[in-house]
């Protein structure tokens, strides 16, 4: 994922937080001094209500219901996962190496505006095509 800006870019890890299992308070567990002259822990620990944080290692499933022409298309909730951390409401997507057209298609169905970018002729017509199907 690439931002044109320099400063400031769009992050909002919310929308993919899992959920919690455990109760939003839970007790801190007594631990031995780190360093000398710190105190037990004995306060009580907040986690946050959205949920814990996803990580930077996701597992999505490699199924597509998609068969076109084009040899590798890409899991549409990968594509979706990186779009709803890190694009602003009704943004501006640019694909390009679109392929199949997978990015498009799932930041048109969040929203956003896309633009897809392909050197092979007959992908960007497949792309097309999977496109105005869904309208």
């Amino acid at each position: 994922m690439f931002t044109k800006r320099r400063t400031g870019y769009h992050y909002d890890a919310d929308p993919i937080r899992i959920p919690l299992v455990r109760p939003m308070l839970i007790p801190a567990r007594k631990r031995p001094f780190i360093n000398i002259g710190e105190p037990p822990r004995t306060e009580r620990v907040w986690n946050n209500p959205m949920g814990r944080n996803s990580g930077s290692v996701w597992t999505i499933e490699p199924a597509n219901h998609y068969f076109g022409g084009h040899t590798a298309t890409m899991p549409e909730e990968l594509v979706r996962k990186c779009l709803r951390v890190s694009c602003p409401e009704n943004g501006l997507v640019l694909d390009c190496f679109s392929g199949a057209g997978t990015t498009a298609l799932v930041a048109t169905d969040l929203g956003h505006r896309a633009i897809s970018i392909d050197i092979n002729p007959a992908y960007t017509k497949e792309a097309r095509q999977r496109l105005a199907a869904v309208d």
